[in-house]
């Protein structure tokens, strides 16, 4: 009855981790799907602001009558400002970027490690089977060997 009682717990061990195993691949396409809507945000957002940046831009310098090198400067000034933005948000993205193929890296590694523990459980399992299946034999054989000599 204990040896049934361990199978049934290494049964149990393997069930829970072929569980959490889809868990973690769960998670992992969430994590997937969220950088993917980041990245899809983080585009619109850059192309909205860069749109809007340039017709208020072009709006406020045709309502106004200023001269051709005022309004140079402020096209200059307006340039430079969408070329930080857009640094700034391609620096953002990098860095989502690193985090998500950390974040992979320790995904395969624990899941490498869960079919390493999996693994050495069905080996354990497998033995423990042979091993009673061995003594079974064994001790049949010595029970047979002594209904031979008592008869």
């Amino acid at each position: 009855m204990p040896d049934d009682e361990i199978l049934q717990k290494i049964w149990k061990l393997t069930n829970e981790l072929a569980s959490q195993q889809q868990t973690n691949q769960e998670m992992a396409s969430d994590i997937r799907s969220q950088l993917s809507d980041l990245k899809q945000r983080a585009n619109a957002l850059q192309t909205t602001k860069e749109q809007e940046n340039v017709n208020s831009s072009m709006f406020n310098h045709l309502e106004q009558d200023v001269s051709a090198d005022l309004a140079v400067a402020c096209i200059l000034a307006k340039h430079n400002d969408l070329l930080q933005q857009h640094q700034t948000v391609m620096t953002h993205n990098e860095e989502l970027q690193a985090e998500n193929y950390e974040l992979k890296t320790l995904l395969r590694e624990y899941e490498a490690g869960l079919e390493t523990v999996a693994s050495k459980l069905r080996n354990y399992g497998g033995n423990f089977m042979n091993n009673q299946l061995r003594m079974r034999r064994e001790y049949e054989a010595l029970l047979d060997a002594e209904k031979v000599w008592t008869t």
